[in-house]
């Protein structure tokens, strides 16, 4: 017999989930039914699944990259008060301890610049130091764990 996919009514998924039935109904709140199951919603396990997901608290730790956006914005004023640093991609790559190919990798990807250089050969850009960390650092905690992705992107340094 063919495998196929099963609808589970709220009740169904009370007992295999081990969770209150009210439990599961207040998860499923707002989440459209996949069908019906003798005459009551229900929904495919794919779709609870990514209900259970979402109505997860979130972890009580504020994550890094969070922490680091929080800080640029508690200190906004010393940082914007300071004069604008502009690098070519040589400049950038000595800075971070990449190099020029790994930088011009990050603009083609959509790194922010200043003004918009030759993406073959890389000159011509100026780079603002401030928002090619910011966006290295959002770009790196995107991908982590994903091993193609960041090889692919070179978002490690050396």
């Amino acid at each position: 017999m063919a495998m196929r996919r099963r609808l589970w009514s709220v009740s169904a998924l009370s007992v295999e989930l081990n969770k209150d039935r009210r439990t599961v109904a207040k998860i499923l709140d707002g989440v459209m039914p996949d069908g019906k199951e003798r005459g009551h919603d229900a929904w495919h396990l794919e779709t609870v699944l990514l209900a259970l997901d979402a109505s997860q608290e979130p972890p009580s730790a504020t994550p890094a990259v969070l922490e680091h956006f929080i800080m640029r914005l508690r200190d906004w004023r010393e940082i914007y008060d300071r004069p604008e640093r502009r690098m070519n991609i040589d400049e950038m790559a000595a800075v971070l301890g990449a190099d020029r190919d790994q930088i011009l990798t990050w603009l083609r990807a959509g790194c922010p610049c200043v003004t918009r250089g030759d993406f073959e050969s890389g000159d011509g850009f100026e780079l603002n130091s401030a928002h090619v960390i910011d966006w290295t650092i959002t770009l790196g905690a995107l991908a982590r764990g994903y091993r193609d992705a960041m090889g692919e992107l070179r978002l490690g340094l050396k």
